[in-house]
């Protein structure tokens, strides 16, 4: 009886060691929320830290590109842009949020939905990979922060 229990906790150990990154971060939200409010505060001259959010130290998980869709975005220009028939892409209209969409091997691995009052990412027409998908806050003419990518020619 004790040898078949080494050989289910073995078992069990290898079961989560070959599944290792296939669940999601449960915290990417949390997450991405913070991050987004630590590089506004920066960019006014409040807190400490950097100015900039890197996408590859939020989102822990196997990604190759991050799509960003702003507020007016719809179903059908989510799926047109990435290319991708994804079945849970939604009008944005009337929603005060971005939708950020990561995709690895043309699937979609993850996806979150982040308030325009916890910062409003610019809406890119291009999808970001984990080594450019690097933002900063810069503040409009109208005064808001935009989160836009560092390098936004082409955007």
């Amino acid at each position: 009886m004790k040898k078949w229990s080494i050989v289910l906790v073995a078992g069990c150990c290898l079961l989560l060691a070959a599944c290792g990154n296939q669940w999601p971060q449960p915290s990417l939200e949390r997450d991405l929320d913070a991050a987004a409010q630590k590089v506004i505060k920066s960019e006014e001259g409040i807190g400490q830290g950097s100015s900039l959010l890197r996408m590859s130290q939020i989102a822990n998980f196997d990604w190759d590109y991050v799509y960003v869709f702003g507020p007016d975005t719809s179903g059908e220009e989510i799926k047109a842009r990435m290319g991708i028939d994804w079945d849970q892409a939604e009008d944005l209209k009337e929603r005060e949020e971005n939708l950020l969409v990561f995709v690895k091997n043309n699937k979609v691995v993850r996806f979150v939905s982040h308030p325009l009052a916890k910062g409003e990412f610019a809406d890119l027409q291009h999808p970001r990979t984990p080594g450019t998908a690097v933002f900063i806050a810069e503040r409009e003419a109208d005064g808001n922060q935009l989160i836009q990518p560092v390098n936004s020619g082409g955007n």
